[in-house]
């Protein structure tokens, strides 16, 4: 096995990895891995040198495409309408890509400690592939849909004239127009197909109050749980910036919905736990003012990033009575947070299946606060309640 090592690492070290796709890199992980597992299974070597060449290049990529996630999601918490998103009442995470590697879990992995890597195929990777099949080589599977949007039936809104009329339609006709004088398009050429993201309202939804944002924080949730599980080396490491993730959502439902209301309303607080835990987040992950940002929005020191603060979108309209406040958007907001911290808290058992044992207390310390996240309604609700009161 050591030869093999001293043969393979060098491709490992060799190649600059930070600027893979996503998938390419869980490919060579996977093709790494399996190779390891193969190792221990065989000769019981437990391959530390190519571990930790692994290790290496996946904290170097990793640091980098945490950056760019967070990044991403200040972006889309700034553009977020916090309009409803409607999921079918059967929707989980399990349907959604990211999470298909969890299917071939039948139970919770075991801790990187008591376990090799071949285990993590379904026991012995000899008896798995007795066969001429080779473990190497990826079995392609067929690429499925995500089916988890509720349409409402609104496809079955529009007839069978308006459909058979479209199609005798010349194709640049189609296309979109917009008047030079007045920059507007023609009212009988705007599109009038369905569409899901239009919004709808929360009394007739049956499924969970989310926006797009959440959304996306879930599927990220998935790409790093993937991460954690093809390579348990630096899974801890994968965990501190994956409870960064949820941490900077959290505080910008905050920071949107609730912050000002505990300034200028008398009599509205949260818990002493969640006041601590947005300091916490305020102090340990915000830029603050008299630090220097740099062009990308991001600062790393000391391998600590640390994201500027997020704006809520102008659109966004807090002081509308006509709209009790702003409600929609503070429902939507506040059970968006609600669902996420109910999703982390179904994957416990796996992210604790992850880490060594010496880490469980950081999982015990980052609950702590998933747990309390719905404290957050109170202050909205109360001051929708003062403010109807006083009309």
């Amino acid at each position: 096995m050591q030869d093999v090592q001293q043969k393979v690492r060098p491709y490992v070290l060799g190649v600059d990895m930070a600027h893979f796709k996503y998938d390419d890199f869980i490919h060579v992980l996977g093709i790494v891995s399996r190779l390891i597992g193969i190792g221990v299974e065989f000769c019981g070597e437990g391959s530390d040198s190519l571990q930790e060449s692994m290790r290496q290049q996946s904290l170097k990529y990793f640091k980098s495409y945490h950056q760019a996630r967070m990044d991403e999601l200040r972006i889309f918490l700034e553009t977020e309408a916090w309009e409803l998103c409607p999921v079918r009442s059967s929707f989980t995470i399990r349907k959604l890509r990211e999470f298909r590697f969890m299917r071939t879990l039948t139970a919770p992995i075991p801790s990187p400690k008591a376990t090799s890597p071949s285990r993590s195929y379904g026991g012995s990777i000899f008896l798995k592939f007795a066969s001429d099949e080779n473990p190497f080589e990826e079995q392609e599977e067929e690429e499925e849909g995500e089916d988890f949007i509720d349409t409402g039936g609104m496809e079955d809104a529009v007839s069978d004239e308006e459909k058979n009329g479209d199609e005798d339609v010349a194709e640049e006709l189609k296309k979109d127009y917009v008047d030079e004088q007045t920059g507007e398009v023609p009212r009988h050429l705007r599109s009038a197909a369905p569409s899901y993201q239009r919004q709808r309202s929360t009394s007739s939804h049956k499924g969970p109050l989310l926006s797009n944002t959440t959304l996306t924080v879930i599927r990220f949730l998935g790409n790093y749980m993937q991460m954690m599980s093809v390579l348990q080396p630096i899974a801890f490491d994968v965990l501190e910036c994956l409870s960064q993730l949820f941490d900077y959502y959290l505080y910008a439902v905050y920071d949107f919905f609730t912050k000002d209301l505990l300034e200028s309303v008398e009599g509205i607080e949260l818990s002493a736990k969640l006041t601590t835990s947005l300091k916490r987040i305020e102090e340990n992950l915000l830029h603050q003012q008299q630090e220097l940002v740099s062009l990308s929005g991001l600062q790393v020191t000391e391998d600590r990033v640390k994201v500027p603060r997020a704006s809520v979108n102008p659109i966004v309209d807090l002081e509308n009575p006509n709209t009790l406040y702003g409600l929609p958007c503070r429902m939507v907001a506040i059970e968006s947070l609600v669902f996420l911290a109910s999703q982390f808290e179904s994957l416990l058992p796996y992210l604790e299946s992850l880490i060594p044992d010496a880490k469980r207390s950081f999982l015990t310390q980052f609950f702590s606060h998933v747990h309390i996240v719905h404290n957050l309604y109170l202050p909205s609700c109360t001051y929708i309640i003062m403010s109807l009161a006083s009309i």
